[in-house]
């Protein structure tokens, strides 16, 4: 677990390797982007189920992920996601309150260009979306054919952000558990 920091604020944060389904597009820098008053509601009622549905979790899992599945499937429904984006890829992410890094197939991104995240954390299956700034992006592998683009989430996403601070919490509180375990067994093996 690597601790990195957003020179914006200077706050630490975390970071979790994990894998995520997501989908990114570009978003043009030149035309403002217009929403009509039922998505902007819909965005909003959106973000405002994501938390509560992050906190029901916390209480009780299986509530937390039936409602987190109900909500993907009325997305899905809706038509959730733009015509834009490419559908969601089961990828490798590098992830943390400040950004995100991550392996993809199609297209690579261009520094300096801000593309539009759409995360599924598990095991809530809340979505998450997020603008970011590309930071870089470079082959990954020695295969080729995939790249790792890096972005640093934009200020101003608070409720959005949150989401994924709780999901890297989470991550990491299984990780130790798991070590501890781990850790338990070996333990018992060798009689220490």
């Amino acid at each position: 677990m690597d601790k990195a920091s957003s020179p914006a604020d200077q706050r630490s944060y975390f970071r979790i390797n994990d894998t995520l389904r997501l989908t990114w597009r570009k978003v043009s820098g030149s035309a403002p982007q217009t929403t009509t008053d039922l998505s902007s509601e819909l965005e909003t009622i959106n973000d405002q189920l994501s938390r509560v549905i992050s906190l029901a979790y916390q209480d009780s899992a299986p509530v937390g992920s039936a409602l987190g599945l109900i909500n993907r499937k009325l997305d899905l429904l809706l038509g959730g996601g733009s015509d834009e984006a490419a559908p969601l890829q089961t990828t490798k992410v590098s992830l943390s309150g400040a950004g995100i890094g991550f392996e993809w197939d199609d297209e690579p991104a261009q520094a300096g260009e801000t593309i539009e995240i759409e995360l599924i954390l598990q095991p809530s299956n809340v979505s998450v979306t997020v603008k970011a700034g590309v930071v870089g992006c470079e082959v990954s592998g020695v295969e080729g054919g995939r790249w790792w683009i890096k972005a640093a989430f934009e200020d101003g996403q608070d409720i959005a952000i949150e989401q994924i601070i709780q999901h890297v919490s989470y991550r990491q509180t299984q990780l130790l558990s798991s070590q501890r375990r781990r850790q338990q067994l070996d333990d018992e093996l060798h009689g220490d």
